[in-house]
Parts: structure tokens; C-alpha cells; sequence
């Protein structure tokens, strides 16, 4: 590893950091009634748990517990490690704030590698962040994957030579194992670095891509000989899900058919085209195998059928993907915060500000970035792959983009960065 310097005083001002990261940690823990009784939160919990004591990955709620692939099962084994050792949810609480002030010292030192001088402001950045603090006490499997995405570029930021090239290799593939969404990183990422070389680099940056997706394929082999001992097919990592996100595509442009799902989901007039059309999804029920053939029939019929205005949902739902505030899918302290009232109002109207200044800070840090063919902007793959993945899936929810904020609070340095230059600038020659 690059040896990193940090003055004395950078250490006493990283402490402070931490700890003032904590507190802000802490007061979203009991500013927000987190529940884990119901929906993705419980259903990560009950698997975790039939992990430890049964030995099987299942979602089933009773025996006979019947394996599945239904999600990936990186932050189901997180919680049963953590479970291994204490069950109860506030452990698993106190494991994701860790995670969430530990990744947010790595961005410090990133920062300070590829933009020197913003490494203060990430830092800061980092752990007042309220959007980032809120993930971190929830049954959610956000918290932790920003954490692996920041270790990865961090690995590659500040590591060299073999060891660059295991570390990513070994994070891309639990990074995956995590989210399977980042499957499709590899070769976007991978096509951008190779693309962006020069000509005498080429055969270097081959070497490099083929030992981080060999060392990825290495990590995330085991999983998928499961899946196919399981269910004799090939399911790299989880099977269920994409047909469905692709039919909510393909109608919804936002959740608010979502509201009730405590008592079991209801879908709008639009989801359907046909009276055989619901008919169809209510007859394939809730099992995979005769579910997604049937989503991704309706999702073709949909595109074929009306694809202009399937394209004009996806252009309307996607700000929904990063613009709001953050803390939607959250109940906010009914005691403090009660839903309706004044108090309540100003601090939705709030995060929803803060959350828009700190896109709009990061679009300005983007371009100078760019202009200046910085090393920062690199900092624009993922946050290009997030824009284009999620575009035709139910992306209506923010957090969809939540693993992205580290990178948006680099390219957000640097505009604060270049502001504050620009300013002395004018000062010293107004003198």
C-alpha cells in the first residue's frame, strides 16, 4: 500500500470528524422509527437468521425451508455473521455505523490522493451526511454496499501492483454478491478503461482486466455451482427479479401504488393492457419460475406495443432516482416529528434542499473535472453506469442511487475546492 501522510493535526481533525459523524449517526437512529417487521428489512432478517440456525438460504418463514436465489446473498450472510455473535437488530446497527464511518475515512484518504486539498470537505461531507447516516441503522443492504464501493475504489486509488489487482478482483466479486446489478460494471467499466487508453498501455490495462474479472469469477464461482446444484440451471448469482423490475419499468413512474404493501400490494389500472394481461400475473403468483416468464412476456408486449411512451416514463421517472429526501421510506420520530405538522414539513422541505444543492454542487465539480482531465473523474463511471442501469427499472425510489454519494461528494469537493480558489483569487487582486 502507498504510504499516505497525515499531519498530526489532520489526525486530531479526522478524530473530531469521527466522532461528530457518530453523534450525527446516533440522532438519526432516534430520529427515525426503523422497522424490521416488514418488507425487504424482514425478509433480510428471517434469512439471516434460518442462515445461522438452519444452514440453508431460504426466505421461507417455517420448515421445510427450500433453498432460493431469490436475491443476492451477500448482505443476508452480513447479518448472519453479525447474528453469529449477537442476534438482536441493534447489533447489526452498531456493525453498519462502524461501516459507515470507516468508508467515509477511506473517501478522506482517496480524496487526498486524486484531488489534494478536498480531502477536508469530503470528509466532513462524509460524516454529516444525513442521507448516508440514515442507511446505516436500517435492514437494508445500502449501507454496506457503499461501503465495498468505496473500499474497491479505494483499492484501486491506493494500492499498487498485485495487490491492486486481488483486492479489486476479490471487492467486485462481494460487491456483486451483494447488488448483482454491479454485474454489469465489469465489462462497462472495464470497456471505459480500456478505451481510454494509450496506445503503449493497452496490453497492460488487457493484463489488469482479465486478472480483476478472473479473481471476480473466482469469488463469485462457489455461488453460482450452488445455484446450479440447487436448480440445475445457470444462475449466476440470483434469479427473480429482473423481469419483474423491467414490467414496473415499463408503467409505474413512481411508488405510490407501493403504500399499502403492508397488507398486500395492489397494481394500478396502467400496470396492465389487458384484462388477460392481470389475469396472467395474478394466476403466476409469487414463485419465480412462473412469475418472471410472465413479466418479462408483458414487459416485451409493453415496448412493442407503446414504446414511446414507455421511454417518456423512464425520462419522468428518472429524476425520482436521485432527486427527493432521501428519508422517504423512513418514518421520522412520530413523537418529535409527528407526519403532517410544521415541524415535519420543514424538515422533508430541508433534506429535500440539501439533497438537490449537493447534486447540483457534484454536477459543477463533474465538469471542471472533466475540463481539467483530472484524475477525479473517474469518479463519473459509476455514477454514469447508476444513470443508464437503473433507467429502465422501477427505479422510483432514491436509495436505488444511495451507493452513489461518495462519488457525488468527491466531484462535490471539487467544486468547493475551485470556488474557494476562485474567490481568493478575486480577493488577492481586488488588493
Amino acid at each position: 500500500m502507498v504510504a499516505v501522510s497525515t499531519p498530526s493535526t489532520s489526525r486530531l481533525h479526522l478524530l473530531l470528524a469521527l466522532v461528530c459523524g457518530l453523534f450525527v449517526r446516533v440522532g438519526c437512529h432516534a430520529g427515525v422509527e426503523y422497522r424490521f417487521d416488514f418488507g425487504d428489512a424482514a425478509s433480510y432478517r428471517a434469512a439471516a437468521l434460518t442462515l445461522v440456525d438452519e444452514g440453508v438460504y431460504s426466505f421461507s418463514e417455517r420448515a421445510p425451508f427450500e433453498p432460493t436465489a431469490y436475491r443476492p446473498p451477500g448482505y443476508t450472510a452480513f447479518l448472519a455473521a453479525i447474528a453469529m455473535v449477537a442476534r438482536s437488530t441493534f447489533a447489526a446497527q452498531v456493525a453498519q455505523i462502524l461501516v459507515s464511518l470507516a468508508y467515509a475515512f477511506l473517501l478522506f484518504l482517496i480524496a487526498k490522493r486524486l484531488a489534494p486539498g478536498t480531502e477536508q470537505v469530503v470528509l466532513w461531507a462524509s460524516v454529516l451526511n444525513p442521507f448516508d447516516a440514515v442507511y446505516a441503522s436500517a435492514g437494508l443492504s445500502e449501507c454496506v454496499t457503499t461501503g465495498l464501493l468505496v473500499a474497491l475504489s479505494a483499492t484501486l486509488v491506493l494500492l499498487e501492483g498485485s495487490r491492486r489487482l486481488l483486492g479489486a478482483g476479490v471487492l467486485v466479486g462481494v460487491l456483486c454478491l451483494f447488488r448483482d446489478i454491479y454485474l454489469a460494471l465489469i465489462p462497462f467499466a472495464a470497456g471505459i478503461y480500456l478505451l481510454s487508453s494509450p496506445r503503449r498501455d493497452v496490453r497492460r490495462r488487457v493484463f489488469e482486466v482479465a486478472a480483476v474479472g478472473l479473481v471476480a469469477a473466482m469469488v463469485i464461482g462457489p455461488w453460482t455451482a450452488r445455484n446450479f446444484v440447487q436448480f440445475r440451471r445457470l444462475i449466476p448469482i440470483s434469479a427473480g427479479r429482473l423481469g419483474y423490475s423491467l414490467w414496473m419499468g415499463s408503467w409505474a413512474t413512481d411508488g405510490s401504488f407501493t403504500s399499502n404493501d403492508s397488507s398486500g400490494r395492489t397494481y394500478p389500472a396502467i400496470a396492465f393492457l389487458t384484462d388477460a394481461d392481470r389475469e396472467a400475473v395474478l394466476a403466476a403468483g409469487s414463485d419465480v419460475a412462473t412469475s418472471e416468464p410472465v413479466f418479462k412476456r408483458l414487459f416485451a408486449e409493453r415496448i412493442s406495443t407503446e414504446p414511446a411512451s414507455v421511454f417518456g416514463r423512464w425520462m419522468v421517472r428518472w429524476p425520482r432516482l436521485w432527486l427527493g429526501t432521501r428519508f422517504d421510506i423512513f418514518e421520522l420520530n412520530r413523537t418529535a416529528l409527528p407526519s403532517g405538522s410544521l415541524q415535519w414539513k420543514v424538515t422533508k422541505a430541508a433534506l429535500f434542499g440539501l439533497n438537490a444543492l449537493i447534486l447540483v454542487g457534484a454536477a459543477i465539480g463533474a465538469v471542471i473535472a472533466w475540463r481539467r482531465r483530472a484524475p477525479v473523474r473517474w469518479a463519473l463511471v459509476p455514477l454514469a453506469f447508476t444513470a443508464l442501469v437503473y433507467l429502465p427499472l422501477n427505479s422510483f425510489e432514491n436509495r436505488y442511487s444511495q451507493p452513489m454519494f461518495p462519488f457525488l461528494t468527491v466531484l462535490l469537493g471539487v467544486a468547493l475546492l475551485t470556488a474557494r480558489e476562485s474567490w481568493a483569487a478575486r480577493k488577492g487582486a481586488t488588493v
